[in-house]
């Protein structure tokens, strides 16, 4: 019996030591796992900054092709080299990526870089301002024949040199070929004036020598200038945006593989803490056995019911860890599974807010994604007023809305003051705010948010009373892995908001007359269209008024430019206080005005028109402190679809009746006839 015994005690120990074994090299592979598992998370973080990185390089980018401010070069370099470096820590987890991986992905960063920067130096030999590169060049060779002409009294050679001036400003400004055959054959009738003029000899060879070189320097420009791409998607200019899509989708590449091998990563350590724990409780199970088999050959009929009671003390012992431990593991996989879904949730904001067009949609989507990454709690958003006065709530989330004021000053937020996060828990650990409706008993969270230097407004995180009032959900309530997700939210609120009111900026300049205020012809172009189709729904009519300043010129001869470009304002207010704000009012180039009225008949398009010439032959301008001149304009009118069904061929026949009027007397109303069309 014995002998039978010991026999089974070695069989036991063989297989305690076998499975000791395999638990050792399970808690290695674990150790292992959770190793990768860490290099994972640091590349996922190092991801998200290459992301955002190469978000602020495109927005750098874009800022200098819409501004050409230099100091956005400084930006965009400085965000490559953030580029670079997070690239440089992201090879250093090679568990991570491939080496081949990582050197595509700086290739084609520093390919970017280089395109950037030679699209930066194109841009500086055509000229970032007016006044520099090869446009400072044409300006100066323009004003010193401007000069001599000045000084010969050759206003009519001045004239054409200024047309040549328009045609090129509208080539720099538009980048249309059209602009450069236009140029061209002002070139020509100016070249041929020059040499018919009553100029003398040698002032005539000088102003024809400048002539040559002017035109020499305005081709150059232009080669330069197609060179860095006149349309989108071409030259340096589209080679610079195919560089930003490639970036962009190995960007996204790289997030995408480290995310599927977290996961991996993941699963793999849940599996191995599954089997090791297995044999671990078979290791003590085994142990237990040894020690019944010893107790049993020392005293096996004495210590029989003590050996059992241990026995079931140890398997209530084990049990206990075995759920504790099942526990703790089920906890880890929750809060992993919980970080993961909000890494998903916060890309999918960014790229949702990187693409809005107004504000108002960036609203819309925090709203709905701020109820995605916090379910159970209430928050606001509020922005500053015009006048930067107030605090105004834009946005809102949760089911206790009504604790959040509408608006609220500055100083009623201790995070304003502070100008930084600030934190107050539910016993009031933290200096209370007063931009609540009512009293809290749990804690929030303020976090001001910027538009680069500037402070433009506060994101409010109010966490579930119920939650924060209970003890094992304060550390949600608290962690600094919570307030994190507020504070990133916030930050990517803001940069998209600095987006789209740069977007908006940039819009309303480019359809803006800077001297009057007025739109410009692009403006006219872009809402005609709309006009017209909406007039053809509804079958009505419109009526395209032309309106030129009469004898406009002398006024520039007689008192300057800067009297010109005064009298271009007043007719610009009147214009704007006589004309209806559902019409279409812009500046298409120098003293011409277009107005299309729409809705009306065309009787009262005549006398509407007939009234806004007498606003102005009321009118005296006063020069200096005794000169005065009176204002008078000619206008032209033609009408859609009675004169034609082409808006285009509208406008040319109210600017065929506007020149009708010109030579027939000015300061008169002319409607467009057929016989206008033989002339």
């Amino acid at each position: 019996m014995i002998k039978l015994r010991m026999r089974n005690i070695d069989r036991n120990v063989i297989l305690v030591v076998f499975a000791s074994v395999m638990a050792a090299a399970l808690l290695v592979s674990l150790f292992l796992a959770v190793y990768l598992n860490a290099s994972y998370a640091k590349a996922q973080f190092y991801s998200s900054q290459i992301s955002n990185a190469a978000v602020r390089c495109q927005a750098h980018q874009d800022a200098f092709v819409h501004t050409k401010e230099i100091e956005d070069v400084a930006g965009f370099l400085h965000s490559y080299d953030d580029l670079v470096h997070n690239l440089e820590l992201l090879a250093g987890e090679s568990d991570v990526l491939s080496e081949s991986e990582i050197m595509l992905t700086q290739l084609k960063v520093r390919d970017y870089r280089d395109l950037f920067i030679a699209y930066k130096e194109k841009q500086m030999v055509i000229g970032l301002a007016e006044g520099f590169g090869e446009q400072g060049v044409l300006l100066r060779i323009a004003l010193s024949m401007e000069n001599k002409l000045e000084n010969a009294g050759e206003y009519r050679l001045l004239s054409m040199v200024a047309a040549c001036r328009r045609s090129e400003n509208e080539f720099v400004q538009n980048k249309k070929l059209t602009s450069v055959e236009d140029f061209k054959n002002k070139y020509v009738a100016l070249v041929d004036a020059v040499k018919e003029s009553g100029l003398s000899p040698q002032l005539k060879g000088e102003v024809l020598a400048e002539l040559n070189h002017y035109q020499e320097n305005f081709y150059i420009l232009v080669k330069h200038m197609k060179e860095v791409g006149l349309r989108f998607g071409e030259g340096v200019s589209g080679e610079l945006q195919k560089a930003l899509l490639e970036i962009n989708k190995q960007v996204s590449f790289i997030q995408a593989t480290v995310l599927t091998r977290l996961g991996k990563t993941t699963r793999t350590i849940y599996w191995v803490l599954c089997i090791s724990s297995a044999l671990i409780l078979m290791v003590l199970f085994l142990g237990v056995r040894l020690i019944r088999y010893n107790l049993r050959l020392v005293s096996e009929v004495h210590k029989r019911k003590v050996v059992e009671g241990e026995l079931a003390e140890v398997n209530t012992n084990l049990e206990r860890t075995v759920q504790n431990r099942t526990q703790k593991i089920a906890s880890q996989i929750k809060d992993q599974e919980r970080i993961n879904k909000e890494i998903l949730t916060l890309n999918e904001f960014s790229d949702y807010l990187q693409r809005c067009n107004s504000t108002a949609e960036a609203l819309h989507i925090i709203r709905d994604y701020a109820k995605r990454l916090f379910p159970r709690d209430v928050g606001a958003l509020y922005l500053f007023d015009d006048d930067g006065t107030l605090l105004n709530k834009k946005a809102s989330w949760g089911d206790r809305e009504d604790i959040f004021k509408d608006s609220f000053a500055p100083d009623e937020c201790w995070g304003l003051r502070m100008d930084k996060f600030h934190y107050v828990s539910r016993d009031a650990q933290g200096l209370n705010c007063d931009h609540f409706s009512k009293e809290l008993s749990t804690c929030y969270i303020c976090v001001p948010m910027h538009n680069q230097e500037q402070l433009i407004g506060l994101m409010l995180l109010v966490c579930d009373q119920k939650a924060c009032l209970s003890d094992e959900t304060k550390k949600i309530c608290t962690g600094k892995e919570r307030q994190r997700l507020v504070v990133t939210i916030s930050e990517h609120f803001s940069l998209a908001l600095s987006n789209i009111q740069l977007r908006e900026n940039l819009r309303e300049q480019s359809v803006r007359d800077p001297l009057t205020g007025l739109h410009n012809r692009r403006y006219m172009l872009e809402s005609i269209n709309r006009e017209v189709s909406r007039a053809s729904r509804r079958s009505e009519s419109l009526a395209a008024v032309m309106i030129d300043i009469d004898f406009f010129k002398r006024f520039n001869d007689t008192y300057g430019h800067e009297a010109g470009d005064e009298v271009l304002k007043r007719v610009a207010e009147i214009l704007l206080s006589q004309v209806r704000d559902e019409d279409i009012l812009c500046r298409m180039g120098g003293e011409e005005f277009l107005v299309v009225m729409t809705s009306i008949s065309r009787d009262v398009v005549i006398k509407r028109a007939e009234a806004l010439r007498e606003s102005f032959e009321s009118i005296d301008i006063h020069f200096g402190s005794s000169r005065k001149e009176s204002l008078t304009v000619s206008v032209g009118i033609s009408f859609y679809p009675d004169n034609s069904r082409d808006i285009n061929t509208v406008i040319d026949l109210a600017d065929k009746a506007l020149y009708s009027a010109k030579n027939t007397g000015r300061n008169k109303v002319v409607v467009f006839s057929e016989y206008m069309l033989g002339g």
